[in-house]
């Protein structure tokens, strides 16, 4: 299976800009392991901070996978860099409006120690352990497309394809439609219309 290009993870988050919303349907957890590797590694490597929000795997796992490409997870963590959190416990008697203000506090206190704001890795999954379906479309329109440049740097917004397809097709597309772009599991991004 081919991967997604560290060039292509790069481009989505520019660093002088913010507020990008992005989506990306997965099948294979290595790609899943890719793209938050690669990602945590340019972002943190531009004094931004990272946030996972992981489903499939545990902290610890993700912590292995990110040492295994040359970060230094306890020095960026000491840093209030890096953040890995569980989440299902994230989301365990939180609404979605919890969950964006949980990321916009963050995004504020990165600011505020001289840091190029959050990047959010969110693997969405946690919502269907707790049958909340719901919830995706009031977490996704909340942020929409446009307007989030106080809120977070950027934000990837990954969901099982397995699971995904199980929604009904008219809330899958206007999830799709809430986010600047899809990322393929072949690399290639759609662009939505704004």
């Amino acid at each position: 299976m081919p991967g997604i290009a560290p060039a292509t993870l790069k481009g989505l988050c520019p660093e002088n800009e913010a507020g990008f919303h992005y989506m990306m349907i997965y099948d294979e957890i290595d790609l899943l392991r890719e793209v938050y590797c690669e990602m945590s590694k340019s972002i943190l490597n531009s004094n931004g901070v990272i946030l996972i929000l992981t489903y499939f795997e545990n902290p610890r796992t993700v912590e292995f996978y990110l040492k295994n490409m040359g970060i230094d997870v306890e020095q960026y963590r000491r840093a209030e860099s890096l953040f890995i959190i569980d989440s299902v416990q994230q989301f365990f008697n939180s609404s979605a409006e919890d969950v964006v203000r949980f990321v916009e506090l963050l995004n504020k206190r990165a600011i505020r120690q001289g840091k190029n704001g959050v990047t959010a890795i969110i693997d969405m999954d946690a919502l269907f352990h707790f049958n909340r379906k719901e919830e995706f479309k009031k977490f996704e329109s909340i942020i929409g497309q446009t307007g989030n440049e106080s809120k977070f740097r950027c934000m990837l917004c990954v969901y099982h394809r397995s699971r995904f397809e199980r929604l009904e097709e008219g809330i899958r597309d206007s999830l799709k439609k809430y986010h600047k772009s899809c990322i393929n599991e072949d690399g290639t991004i759609f662009s939505q219309s704004i």
